[in-house]
């Protein structure tokens, strides 16, 4: 059906935000919809709650199955799409009312492949009035752009929740199983494939914070695949979007200081072994020439000449100037 937006919803041990988060999507405005929610092996009463909804709305498809984690759970609602367009919305987390109605008129408006929103982020007991009734501005980006604005984290994110895809540019491309960051390892490809993208900075996706979320979790190797993601995509930058090399080569170099600057950060015992393999990845990937250095701006040639003599000392310091928290 013409139109028609299948919203994936990956669900795991959320049963104090489901409710939430599926009554904001029923109640859009826009109502053409395929609802699928995913109960990934969920231990709590999810997969009750899932099953309830669906014999009250015909738009809702149940998927259950064994916990495979956020990627798998994605993919199996790609799986039994049938949406002329894609939304993911993650289960804690609900929208504004009139975000599908404002991301696909967008689309349509301006013939683009992506619309993307801006996000609110809050916490489980904020309160908050946001003024909808001013005017928003609007962003018209081709793909190179759109990755400049992502690589260089402005208006466009890694975050797959807050936009709405034609499905014809993300259909050969699959959430990597396995992955924390795994948005990184999707988002940029997905952009590639797009010829247009277009921003709102208006705030309809409303993002929860969690302290024991994934990403509030102590420190862990996991949180490697932030660097592994990155080196990836300037990859995938090298061969396709040349235009943006130093760019990404500049993001994978604060993404390593990042990454080093949590270890010493952690409340754990620093793990030796997860040190070295940042230091290791950072001898053998992170070179820049002379051309490349004379168009970093001054700041970023500090750091990098800092950690060019020592990459530990200059975590350091910018741990102790509170650089990068």
């Amino acid at each position: 059906m013409d139109g028609l937006i299948s919203v994936i919803v990956p669900i795991y041990n959320v049963e104090n935000y489901l409710v939430r988060c599926i009554d904001s999507i029923i109640n859009q405005t826009y109502s053409n919809l395929e609802i699928i929610l995913v109960d990934d092996g969920s231990p709590d009463n999810c997969h009750i709650i899932c099953d309830e909804y669906a014999k009250k709305d015909s738009r809702i498809k149940v998927i259950h199955k064994k916990n495979g984690g956020l990627s798998d759970a994605r993919n199996a609602g790609l799986e039994i799409a049938t949406g002329k367009y894609i939304s993911f919305i993650d289960s804690d987390d609900y929208i504004y009312k009139d975000m599908y109605t404002d991301l696909i008129g967008l689309i349509k408006a301006h013939d683009a492949d992506i619309s993307n929103c801006s996000v609110y982020k809050f916490y489980e007991n904020d309160k908050f009035n946001l003024d909808y009734d001013k005017e928003f501005n609007i962003k018209i980006y081709s793909n190179e752009d759109a990755l400049r604005s992502l690589i260089m984290e402005e208006e466009i994110k890694q975050t797959v929740w807050n936009k709405i895809y034609k499905r014809k540019i993300i259909d050969d491309i699959k959430f990597e199983v396995g992955k924390i960051h795994e948005d990184e390892y999707w988002t940029y490809k997905v952009i590639g494939n797009a010829k247009k993208v277009v921003h709102i900075d208006k705030p309809m996706y409303y993002y929860l914070q969690r302290e024991n979320s994934i990403m509030g979790e102590r420190y862990s190797e996991k949180r490697l695949h932030g660097i592994y993601s990155r080196k990836e995509r300037l990859n995938y930058i090298q061969q396709k979007f040349p235009n943006l090399i130093i760019d990404a080569k500049m993001s994978l170099f604060f993404t390593c200081v990042y990454q080093y600057q949590c270890l010493l950060r952690s409340s754990d015992l620093i793990n030796k072994v997860e040190i070295s393999k940042i230091i290791n990845f950072y001898i053998k990937n992170i070179s820049f020439d002379k051309k490349d250095i004379k168009t970093l701006n001054i700041k970023q040639k500090i750091w990098f000449y800092i950690a060019k003599i020592s990459l530990d000392k200059c975590c350091k310091i910018r741990n102790y100037l509170k650089v990068g928290l």
